[in-house]
Formats: structure tokens, sequence, C-alpha cells
């Protein structure tokens, strides 16, 4: 004897319906996600400078394209503190509160810097470049020098700036080729500057990068070659050992 079942035609409309009104559901849900996120990109604010140097400014003397690349590598750390941060503000956290950082395989770079570094930062970058670390710090008329006071270095970036016969369309974009057999030179054949500063290095520093000897420092401030100026070549770029690590200049 075999029994079979046989639905109620009023079951199967009960169960079509249903069918029915979760894909609707399904649907609703799909459109309120997208407005949603439409909504969000239009009222939340895309963090942006026009500021020198800074990671947010995405125009050519900006570093934003620097920090793309780095995130791209998949070994960003962001410190960007956003409970403090609005529209005209963009705060960081301290250099000291960075998390997850293993000096031998990582690198910092202090790009420009305005505000000064507090004790508790200082003892972190002198700890984290002796551990292994690679500190770079390129600046012009910031507070770099007072951090490289405060690391215990001579090195020190010049406050005059310099012009080169050898430029780049104009005065303003000093060319150089004058480099040294170092990692950091690696697949680069040549730097362009936007009047840049000459650094000073200490007794430990190497030059990583020289300006040419067509170059000079405009001591009296009307970008020309006057005969009481010094002549270059110039160091650019420094590197130095420091404990364990390397800070690059």
């Amino acid at each position: 004897m075999y029994l079979t079942y046989c639905p109620d035609r009023k079951d199967e409309a009960g169960v079509v319906m249903i069918q029915q009104v979760k894909t609707a559901y399904m649907y609703l849900i799909v459109i309120g996600i997208g407005v949603m996120l439409f909504v969000f990109s239009t009222f939340i604010p895309v963090i942006s400078s026009d500021a020198d140097f800074s990671i947010y400014n995405s125009d050519w003397n900006g570093c934003s394209n620097l920090g793309r690349d780095v995130y791209e590598g998949g070994s960003f750390v962001p410190t960007i503190d956003i409970s403090g941060s609005s529209g005209d503000t963009i705060l960081h956290s301290p250099l000291n509160e960075l998390e997850r950082i293993e000096p031998a395989e990582t690198s910092i770079f202090i790009i420009g810097p305005q505000t000064g570094f507090s004790d508790e930062e200082i003892d972190f970058l002198s700890e984290f470049l002796g551990k292994g670390g690679k500190l770079l710090i390129a600046d012009d008329f910031g507070s770099g020098n007072e951090l490289l006071s405060a690391l215990g270095t001579d090195t020190r970036i010049s406050r005059t700036p310099m012009f080169d016969l050898a430029f780049d369309r104009n005065v303003n974009f000093s060319v150089s080729t004058e480099m040294s057999d170092h990692p950091i030179t690696r697949d680069v054949s040549m730097l362009i500057f936007n009047i840049p500063y000459t650094i000073t290095p200490s007794d430990k520093a190497v030059a990583v990068f020289n300006s040419s000897r067509t170059s000079w420092l405009d001591v009296i401030d009307n970008q020309e070659k006057d005969e009481e100026e010094p002549s270059g070549p110039f160091p650019m770029m420094t590197s130095e050992r420091y404990g364990k690590g390397e800070l690059v200049v």
C-alpha cells in the first residue's frame, strides 16, 4: 500500500505568495543599502588639504600618492585621530601611540613637520631607531632640526635655499644626478627639487645625493650666483647609522 500526499491548491498559492514576499523584501533591503551608501557618500566629507607635503594633498606638492602606494603595499599604519579631527583641522595620534610596530621591519616617514615633538615621541623614535627601525625626515622650515637635535645627531637641514644651473623648466626646480652607490638610490637616476635646502651632515653621515657642481646657496636671496656665495656640490640627502637602525634626512 502506497500513500501519496497531494497538497491542497490553497497551500500551493500560499507558498508562492510567501516566496514573492521574501523576494520583495530582498529587493527592498538591497535598494535600502544602496540609498544609505549614496547618502553617506554625499554627507561624509572627504579629508583633503592643500598644505605642502600633506598626505591629504593630491596635488603635485602633496604626498597622497606616496600614502596610496604605501597603503597598497598592505603595510600602512593609519595615525589619524578621527574623534579630534574636523573640517578645518586634521589631528593625528602621537607617534608613541603607534601600535603593531616591529622596528626592524618598519620605516617611519616624517615629512614637513610643523609642530614640535613631545619627550615621549622623541624617546619612542630614539628607541625605534636603536632597535633597527628606519626613520626618514624631510623638511625645510619646519621642526625637523629640532627633532634632529633631540635625537642627538649633528646632522642639520640648512636655512638657505639652493639654486642650480642644472634645472628642469625653471630655476626653482633643481636637478641632481649625483648619487652614491646606496640601497636608497637603487633604480633611481635623477631627483628634481623645488627650491631645496641642503644638509650639513654629521661625522657619521654619508651623502646619498648631492647637488651638481653648478649649484650655490642663495645667501643674498636674488636667485643669482654671486661671488661670495658658497658653491656646490652640497649634500641633499644623507644616511647615518643610529643604533641598529638608519636615519635618513
